[in-house]
């Protein structure tokens, strides 16, 4: 008990380290009623769009479908103001990678043949959750009055977002069948950004949609070589989807 109010109390202190001149200003700024500045900042919002309102007029399943559909395609990638998304079947893409991916870490967490954690590692993932459940809440809070429906809010969670996904990615690169699905769906980037765009740079999408099937053939019958191939192809095709998502989203847009 007493360790536990120890490390308590050190995080907390660090906390007011950290946050406390931010804190003290927004009291000389706001007054002492308002250190994080949020009644101000409904007070001086204009025009921006109600939750209430939209409920009323798409109806709660309405709301939940744009809510999730924003909120994800921003997370991925949704820049300017909002105004410049990826072409929709990108999305679909990382729908299915997204998935996958989370499918694969619930598996490895349920997976009994995994090495277990010591007792630093279960404290650091506890802390991680916590973390990223804070952020969640947070985000859906600000969304009970406000209609934020974006990504970005969640990006204090990418820490453990990326150690699950990672976690996933690990467990399904381990198996042929999981390897294979891997495939299918980082595969379907390229060809979806070679469909969206037509002849547009389709050269390089095409080469691309040869050199990751021919990465994830070599995965499939090499075992030994099975996880770094994979995680290459990955890597390969996250690099794919920055290049699109900077010269054939953001520049064009930024060209109009």
């Amino acid at each position: 008990m007493l360790y536990a109010a120890a490390q308590t109390g050190r995080m907390l202190f660090a906390a007011l380290l950290l946050a406390g001149p931010w804190l003290l200003r927004n009291v000389t700024v706001y007054g002492w009623t308002d250190p994080l500045g949020l009644a101000r900042h409904n007070a001086v919002v204009q025009g921006q769009p109600r939750t209430a309102e939209w409920l009323a007029q798409y109806g709660p399943l309405g709301l939940a479908l744009r809510f999730l559909r924003t909120t994800f395609q921003s997370f991925w990638g949704q820049f300017g103001w909002m105004g410049v998304p990826m072409h929709p079947p990108v999305y679909l893409a990382l729908a299915a990678l997204s998935a996958l991916l989370g499918v694969g870490f619930l598996a490895w967490w349920l997976d009994r043949r995994r090495p277990r954690l010591t007792s630093l590692q279960q404290r650091g993932i506890v802390l991680l959750a916590l973390s990223a459940s804070l952020t969640v809440i947070s985000y859906l809070w600000y969304n009970l009055t406000f209609v934020q429906h974006q990504g970005r809010y969640l990006f204090p969670a990418l820490v453990p977002l990326a150690l699950a996904g990672a976690l996933g990615l690990e467990w399904w690169a381990d198996r042929r069948v999981g390897v294979l699905l891997l495939g299918v769906g980082l595969m379907g980037i390229p060809l979806t950004i070679a469909w969206a765009l037509r002849r547009t740079a389709l050269p390089l999408w095409g080469a691309m949609g040869v050199l990751l099937p021919v990465l994830w053939l070599l995965a499939l019958f090499s075992s030994r070589l099975r996880r770094p191939l994979t995680l290459a192809a990955w890597a390969l095709g996250m690099v794919g989807l920055n290049l699109y998502a900077l010269f054939w989203a953001i520049v064009p847009a930024l060209l109009r």
